[in-house]
């Protein structure tokens, strides 16, 4: 699930070296709406430590 983030962060910088400054925004902002998805997922699980 983590891999979606980094492509989409790789195809957004690809977007900039093109010179494609729309499509690099919409990207990035792609890339931030999954990295909060994908924390909000894995942050609510419960760590199980025992001692």
């Amino acid at each position: 699930m983590m891999s979606l983030c980094f492509l989409s962060a790789a195809i957004s910088y690809w977007f900039i070296w093109k010179k494609k400054r729309k499509y690099a925004i919409i990207m990035f902002v792609v890339t931030t709406l999954l990295i909060i998805l994908v924390a909000k997922y894995h942050i609510v699980d419960e760590i199980n430590l025992q001692f």
